[in-house]
């Protein structure tokens, strides 16, 4: 036998759904306090239904709608008994259990509307004064299967005259049809041009099933969430860690060529070093050689007659060393003026200036500048 091949989509699937029928609930519209929460507002549901109802809330399913700033909650709510335990047991993996008139409490609807669900089994109204907010009042009818269409219409006129000031009469007798609300938990009814959408919260109130078990859910689902959200941290440590990794090893092999092309050019560096230093050693040999001739014809150029010079040495590649002597003592001191007005020279110091018998010895260092022989 083929194998058959199965589509797989990426879109989340619809919700599991349950609607109940409408007419085994009874609906009341009951005052709260306007400016309570929601945790208040649970308080006050269960109080209005213990004085509401002949069963105590252990034995009835119940739920509610109302949302902030209302004057007022929608209560509906069964005797257990109602459902059998295969009915129930259905339930455990549904995400919301509501009456079928539940699925369009949050209708976008103008004041004094009037919205009709009808089908086989029967009618259900719900009445909006204040637009928008919540429902004032619910009535559901049952008929036969057989009823004909004029005793349908004359029933529908009947419950919508019941409500009173209905300016507008809105029909939405197709079957709700849930949906996901974009990529969120909220949840999408459709039915006959008719769209209502409620958050998660909103679905734990409107859930009729046992308020301890919704809490147990919504506290797994708390923790659902915290360990999705865990998990796409490790995700993405994971892919950025990949990412990291992918980025050594392509600087790793960056690194390495250029290594090897450095290798390569090597033997060129190392020529043109070779070069550098030849043609470096050859500008000191021809700009920066000592010039011991050039330094003693300078001071001699400022000599006067009566000095004698005995020796001349150097000291480094600037500096000259005369021992001299004259016979006139004042020449030595015209002698340093005259050498510190040549330009070349940066320094002349008369050192060992002794005078014995009418004959002044004394010892000249004389400092050139760099540029003196250039």
């Amino acid at each position: 036998m083929p194998l058959s091949l199965k589509r797989f989509s990426l879109k989340a699937p619809p919700p599991r759904v349950v609607l109940l029928p409408d007419h085994v609930f009874f609906v009341r519209s009951v005052p709260v306090t306007e400016s309570a929460v929601e945790a208040e507002i649970s308080s006050q549901i269960e109080l209005a239904l213990e004085g509401l109802a002949p069963f105590p809330l252990t034995q009835m399913f119940y739920g509610y709608r109302w949302i902030p700033g209302a004057k007022n909650a929608l209560v509906y709510a069964c005797y257990r008994k109602r459902f059998s335990a295969d009915e129930t047991d259905a339930w455990e993996d549904a995400d919301v259990v509501l009456p079928r008139f539940a699925a369009f409490l949050s209708a976008k609807v103008d004041a004094a509307t009037t919205l009709v669900s009808a089908d086989t089994e029967g009618l259900t109204a719900i009445h909006w004064s204040d637009e928008p907010g919540v429902p004032d009042a619910v009535i559901a009818r049952t008929w036969p299967a057989d009823t004909g269409e004029i005793e349908r219409g004359r029933v529908r006129e009947e419950v919508v005259r019941s409500f009173g000031g209905s300016k507008h009469t809105v029909d939405a007798n197709a079957e709700p049809v849930a949906s996901r609300d974009g990529g969120s938990s909220d949840i999408r009814f459709q039915a006959g041009g008719v769209e209502s959408v409620f958050t998660r919260e909103q679905l734990d109130s409107l859930d009729v099933r046992d308020k301890a078990e919704l809490s147990d859910r919504r506290k797994a689902r708390s923790r659902d969430l915290l360990m999705w959200r865990a998990l796409l941290f490790c995700v993405g440590a994971l892919v950025l860690a990949a990412i990291l990794d992918v980025g050594v090893l392509a600087g790793g092999i960056w690194q390495r060529s250029r290594e090897r092309k450095v290798e390569r050019q090597s033997p060129v560096v190392a020529d043109i070093q070779r070069l550098q230093s030849i043609a470096t050693r050859i500008q000191e040999l021809s700009t920066n050689r000592l010039r011991p001739f050039e330094m003693i014809a300078l001071a001699q150029s400022k000599q006067p007659p009566s000095v004698t010079f005995l020796r001349a040495t150097t000291n480094g590649r600037y500096k000259l060393e005369v021992e001299a002597y004259t016979s006139n003592p004042a020449d030595v001191g015209v002698y340093q003026s005259g050498l510190r007005a040549v330009p070349q020279l940066s320094q002349v110091e008369v050192q060992d200036q002794v005078s014995r018998d009418g004959v002044s010895s004394f010892r000249l260092v004389i400092t050139f500048r760099p540029e003196a022989f250039r």
